[in-house]
């Protein structure tokens, strides 16, 4: 799966899942669910977009800080 392509589905997921808010469609909600799902399984070979790769992320629970992908 392409870069773009991911996040371009994950937009139209975003967006499906704030519709089914407002509209109460169940299936709507379930496909919204089956798509996230899908993503989910090729998230880990999709990178960080290059904005976000100078910030580091801080976890509260362990107080260990995890430096973002270095180019």
């Amino acid at each position: 799966m392409k870069v773009w392509e991911w996040y371009f589905l994950v937009a139209i997921a975003t967006a499906l899942l704030i519709t089914t808010f407002f509209t109460r469609n169940i299936y709507t909600a379930i496909g919204t669910f089956a798509l996230a799902m899908y993503l989910k399984k090729h998230s880990h070979k999709i990178p960080l977009p290059k904005q976000f790769k100078k910030y580091s992320i801080v976890s509260q629970k362990t107080k260990t800080i995890v430096e973002a992908e270095k180019e």
